[in-house]
């Protein structure tokens, strides 16, 4: 299954990341990276397994994902900043 999903959750991220960027379909890519973070925290920061320290390192990138999703991601998509917008900007000066 990891094998299958490793490759499919690169080309989300890549693309989904790139879409954001240059402002492609923005909306699409906003909500394919929200459910690539969502379903990735769960199944690679699985805190809750784990004693100790290692216990702390995963509970860290368990919430960093968490705001991620719930804070960065939206906002990101609700402003809809792309480069395009920041090159045309820096000429127009």
């Amino acid at each position: 299954m990891a094998t299958t999903l490793a490759p499919v959750g690169a080309i989300v991220e890549t693309l989904g990341g790139l879409g954001i960027l240059v402002g492609f379909a923005t909306t699409w890519m906003c909500g394919a990276m929200i459910a690539f973070v969502a379903i990735g925290t769960f199944i690679s920061h699985r805190f809750w397994e784990f004693q100790g320290e290692i216990r702390q390192l995963r509970m860290f990138n368990f919430e960093k994902n968490v705001m991620l999703v719930w804070r960065v991601l939206p906002a990101l998509c609700r402003w809809q900043w792309t480069i395009f917008d920041w090159s045309l900007a820096a000429h127009a000066r």
